[in-house]
């Protein structure tokens, strides 16, 4: 009788430990997540308003030179961040 007893406390508990490792699990990885897809937001946010300051100021200065450049240098750097994900999917981009 304590044989089947011990059994199935330790069963129990193995179950019980198991779920709630699993519960924590996707609860972090759901709060990892979420802090990735904020920090990406504030990059691309911080990263548009650096090149829209950029030109505005290089407009304002009437320099179109600046400007124009101030532009190809962003288009280079998206293709260039784009360059990974475009030889795998060519047809995405």
């Amino acid at each position: 009788m304590s044989r089947r007893l011990d059994f199935k406390l330790i069963f129990s508990l193995t179950i019980l430990i198991v779920a709630i490792s699993c519960i924590s699990g996707y609860l972090s990885f759901r709060m990892q997540k979420d802090r990735l897809v904020e920090a990406m937001v504030l990059g691309a946010d911080q990263l548009s308003r650096s090149i829209t300051s950029a030109t505005w100021h290089a407009m304002l200065d009437d320099d179109r030179k600046a400007a124009y450049e101030q532009v190809a240098r962003s288009w280079a750097r998206s293709a260039l961040l784009r360059g990974s994900k475009q030889d795998k999917h060519p047809n995405i981009y």
